[in-house]
């Protein structure tokens, strides 16, 4: 891969554009529960606010918020990051005085479902995954003779989990992310930048995705299901590099490849870490209805339901049409 192209991922279920399908049409095809339900100790200076939003970023929600309750910015803290297109339930907390605790805010797709208070900030990946239900619209293909090939997809999906890729929203709209995070490096611009963290997040994450595609390319697929301990790759960053379980040899061309990368990285401040290279779900479930494909699964942080879908179909990349009551 280019060091500035996101790498191509190489897919493990489905290897054509045999079935297509349109994803997050409507908010409402794209259900995002937290799966956190926390314990209160009824006092302490957070206020602690579970949020249905929808049509609306995480961010931008939280902004919405400090400034309706007047808090810094800064101190309003989530657990991550959910879809903008979507229906999402999630947990902000927010340095709020007993007060103003009650306020009900006026924020367009938005609503509060439970308050509470606690004696410390949320911070991030406390929830224990996200509860998924989506609709996939408009399944076109040869639908007769691919139903058993879908059907088997789902299964081992199900069955084996998938390859444990970041999902290209990582990367920004057309990789843009990355491409960024490079040419400031180069200019030795990055350091100080207030994107920094998500620059340097997705320089990281293309190093284990073009990682993970050239085992899975290379035919390891089946030994990396088969390892005794779970297979990781490469977090890269600062410290002695950790050992990879299988396909040492892959991992180590990919990294000898992206020597500059991995030295952006080292010098960002990050530490050696391992992620691994196949995701399970949990609770899966699925049904056809009429010519669409409905899903729900349950999966921890930090992986990506769209990777989980793009190994049953591919997804249409088409103009998104919001509902008449929600604005982008």
């Amino acid at each position: 891969m280019s060091k500035f192209d996101v790498p191509l991922v190489e897919r493990v279920y489905r290897k054509s554009d045999d079935l297509t399908a349109s994803l997050k049409r409507f908010p409402e095809d794209f259900v995002v529960d937290e799966l956190w339900q926390p314990e209160f100790s009824g006092d302490g200076e957070h206020l602690y606010l579970q949020v249905e939003k929808v049509g609306q970023n995480t961010a931008w929600v939280a902004q919405q918020l400090a400034k309706v309750f007047g808090a810094v910015k800064k101190d309003v803290g989530y657990s991550g990051l959910k879809d903008r297109q979507a229906i999402t339930r999630q947990w902000f907390s927010l340095t709020v005085p007993a007060e103003r605790a009650q306020i009900e805010p006026q924020i367009e797709g938005v609503k509060i479902l439970q308050r509470g208070r606690h004696s410390h900030k949320l911070r991030r990946g406390t929830h224990a995954g996200n509860r998924f239900a989506i609709r996939l619209r408009d399944l076109e293909g040869d639908l007769e003779s691919h139903q058993g090939l879908l059907a088997e997809r789902l299964d081992a999906v199900a069955e084996h989990g998938f390859p444990n890729y970041f999902g290209s929203q990582r990367f920004g709209r057309g990789g843009n992310n990355l491409r960024t995070g490079m040419q400031l490096s180069a200019r030795r611009q990055l350091i100080k930048h207030p994107k920094r963290g998500i620059y340097l997040s997705a320089m990281r994450s293309a190093l284990f995705n073009g990682v993970l595609a050239e085992q899975i390319r290379l035919g390891n697929w089946p030994e990396i299901l088969a390892s005794a301990y779970p297979a990781t790759g490469p977090m890269w960053g600062r410290g002695r590099p950790i050992a990879a379980e299988i396909g040492a040899d892959v991992e180590a061309r990919i990294v000898g490849e992206q020597s500059e990368l991995c030295d952006i990285l080292e010098h960002g401040g990050l530490s050696q870490e391992r992620r691994p290279l196949v995701q399970k779900c949990t609770d899966f479930n699925y049904s056809i209805e009429g010519a669409d494909l409905l899903l729900s699964f349950d999966l921890p942080p930090g992986s990506y339901a769209t990777v989980l879908i793009e190994e049953l179909v591919a997804i249409r990349h088409e103009r998104d049409h919001l509902s008449p009551n929600i604005q982008g």
